[in-house]
């Protein structure tokens, strides 16, 4: 897994001021980068390689945003944002994996901000995306153990959000 793939985590044993600190140093960090990057799409707006370093800005924007705040409806708006430029990018190389991932990633995030925002529809609709992307990207790749966990995973949110809308029978054939 790359390093601009890997989900946000924050291990910290400092304290909460010191950590408030340091998350506002990587949102500063972020909103900068965010800005230079939206000049270099405009100036190229053809280039995948800014396109999918801003959508990879956006994703960490908003996994700031929902673990800090939490401020789910900015952050599920970075994550469309991230998720229009992932679309765009499979328009333009379709058999591109990393490109095709970064699309079920978006879903996946999309999923979990929904669910916790309540609107379990559209999270089901969203996990429902993610898990259709991984389980044919591991049927493409059978060998690689992070489509087949991340799919697995993402089964499971599928599985637990049908059964919170009252189908778990559903949840049962998945």
């Amino acid at each position: 897994m790359n390093h601009d793939d890997r989900p946000l985590v924050i291990v910290s044993n400092r304290g909460p001021a010191q950590f408030a600190r340091d998350a506002e140093g990587s949102r500063e960090n972020l909103r900068k980068a965010e800005v230079l990057l939206e000049e270099l799409v405009s100036r190229d707006a053809h280039n995948t390689e800014f396109l999918q370093e801003l959508s990879n800005v956006y994703d960490r924007k908003a996994d700031i945003l929902s673990q800090l705040n939490p401020n789910y409806t900015e952050a599920l708006l970075l994550n469309r944002k991230s998720l229009e430029i992932s679309e765009m990018l499979v328009r333009v190389e379709p058999f591109n994996t990393r490109f095709r991932r970064g699309v079920a990633v978006s879903h996946y995030r999309i999923a979990e901000l929904s669910e916790k925002m309540g609107d379990l529809k559209v999270a089901l609709d969203s996990s429902r995306k993610a898990l259709a992307i991984f389980t044919e990207l591991s049927a493409q790749d059978p060998k690689n153990d992070e489509f087949r966990q991340t799919g697995a995973t993402t089964q499971a949110v599928v599985s637990e959000i049908l059964i919170k809308t009252g189908r778990a029978a559903e949840s049962i054939e998945l």
